[in-house]
Order: C-alpha cells, then structure tokens, then sequence
C-alpha cells in the first residue's frame, strides 16, 4: 500500500468517525495523531505494507511509546490503532487486526518521572537559534537547566552574583542550603555571549540591573511561567513528543550522569540534592544510547569508560 494509499484511507477512516460514529472533532483529531504516529513508526523500520505488521512489530511500538506516555495514554493510542485496523479489515485491506491482541506492560508506575534521552536534549538545546538577546538567553537558559540541574525557581531566582564562570560553578540557594554545582564548560561561551547581550539590552532601555540572570524582553526578573513556556516551546520546535518540562531537563542530566556518566549516586546527591537517589531507584531502565553528547562529556562529573 503507498503512503497516498494509506493517507487517503486514513481520511476514509476519520470520515468514518465523524459521520458513522458522530464523533466530535477532538477525538478524531486524536485518531488521526495516534494512526499516523504509529504509521511513522514502521516507516522507520522499513515496512511499507500493512500486511506486514506482526505480533512484533506491536510489541515494540508499545515499548517505544512506554518511553514518553503515560499508560493511560498508551491505552488510549492503541485503542485508536485497534479501530483503525478493524476498519481496514472490515474493508478487506487487511487479513489481520495485530492490535486485538492484550497490551503487556513493564511495570512502571504512570508516575516515574519522564526522561529524554541525550539526543532528545541535544535537539531541543540546537532548537534555540540566533544571535540576539531573546536567543541566546532560551539556549542559555536550556543547557543552564540541563547542566546544573536547577529547578524553575531556581532559573528564576538565579543571580551573575551565584556564578562563578573562571570555575564553572553554580551556588544554589535552596530549602537544602547552599550548595556548589558544577556545570559543563560548553555553558560558558554561551553563558558569557548572552550576558553581554543582556547587558547591552538593559543599557539601550535604561534598566536598572537587579542582578537576576535570566530576564524577560523588558529586562525585568524571568517568571516561573516563562521557564516552563520556554522550555515546552522548544520541545515543541525539536518535536520531540514526551511531556517537557524544565523537570525534565533536571531529571535527564542526573539520569545521564549516573548511567551513561557513570557518577556516583552519593556524588549526584551532594550536586543535585536528595531527589537525585528516588529518581535513581525509581527508574531503573533508560534507551540503550552512548553519550556522544559534549554537553554532557564536558560536565566535571562525567567519567568515560
């Protein structure tokens, strides 16, 4: 079947739901993102017929999506797969509906916290491009995240003051204490570009500088909101499907660290503090990915093989 084809049953199938089933415009819309998301998926791994899809090839798309849903939302996806398929044999386009069969799941709670894999971070962090002040501060402020491990206040709250860039290290003041953070030396240059923007855009406004970092356009301290909308808008930019949040960034880079890094636990928890452990113990597997990453080889923590 050639992907005009299969678009153009897909269509057939939505129409289906919309004027067979009366379903509202949501919920085929979601049909249609979980159908697609899948036919992707097998495009990736070289079939090009539907008759082709096995037992196999379903198993290894639910294992590929327990890696970014929730399973309440894989249920979802693969009740849309299940319909979809039952429509293509009921047209007898295909011989067999894969998708009939009971999903089996790794038991992970819905929970565990969502983890990116290193070339997920590299494509969000590559997603913020230019030169100017709004630029440099979004990539600045990404590998900040990922680097050092800050929570959103902890972005907000963040003083030039708390940085020293001669040693690369971050002091964090939090319900913890105080406590030095190394980060990668790849933040530097970047770090250093965006504080002269940043100091040039307060100088053409006439601001009086209060010491944060991270600013908004009016050059006054970054909000909570904003940390949050940055991060998810370059997730969006780098397509990367998985829920982003600046949690996630912070949870990847002690993940990255302690698996792939291969930096202690008790050493991660004196960095990132005492949530560095449960995350550990709470998700124990991650994808099989090297770190050919240098925002990550470049972290003082980071030990090669």
């Amino acid at each position: 079947m050639s992907r005009d084809s299969l678009e153009k049953n897909i269509a057939l199938f939505l129409r289906f739901l919309s004027v067979k089933r009366k379903m509202p415009k949501n919920t085929i819309d979601a049909y249609g993102n979980d159908v697609r998301k899948f036919i992707q998926f097998i495009s990736k791994k070289g079939i090009t017929e539907l008759k082709d899809i096995n037992d196999k090839i379903v198993d290894l798309y639910v294992k590929n999506l327990e890696g970014s849903m929730k399973q309440s939302s894989i249920k979802r996806n693969i009740s849309s797969l299940r319909k979809f398929f039952e429509y293509l044999k009921k047209k007898r386009l295909i011989n067999k509906n894969s998708f009939l069969k009971p999903v089996q799941f790794v038991n992970i709670p819905d929970n565990s916290p969502v983890i990116l894999t290193v070339n997920e971070v590299k494509l969000i962090i590559n997603a913020a491009l230019g030169k100017g002040f709004l630029a440099l501060r979004d990539k600045a402020m990404l590998l900040f995240i990922y680097s050092t491990g800050a929570k959103a206040s902890g972005v907000c709250n963040a003083k030039i003051q708390d940085i020293d860039l001669s040693k690369g290290v971050f002091l964090c003041n939090s319900d913890m204490g105080k406590r030095k953070i190394p980060f990668s030396k790849e933040l530097l240059p970047i770090l250093r570009r965006y504080l002269y923007e940043r100091k040039r855009m307060l100088k053409r406004k006439n601001k009086l500088d209060s010491g944060y970092i991270f600013l908004n356009r009016s050059g006054d301290k970054l909000s909570r909101q904003s940390v949050y909308f940055i991060v998810r808008k370059y997730a969006k930019k780098a397509k990367i499907e998985k829920r982003v949040s600046p949690y996630t960034l912070r949870h990847s880079i002690i993940f990255h660290l302690f698996f792939y890094g291969r930096a202690g636990l008790e050493e991660l928890r004196e960095i990132f503090g005492y949530t560095a452990t449960s995350l550990i113990l709470v998700h124990r597997v991650l994808p099989k990915t090297r770190a050919n990453f240098i925002f990550l080889e470049t972290h003082p923590v980071f030990r090669s093989e």
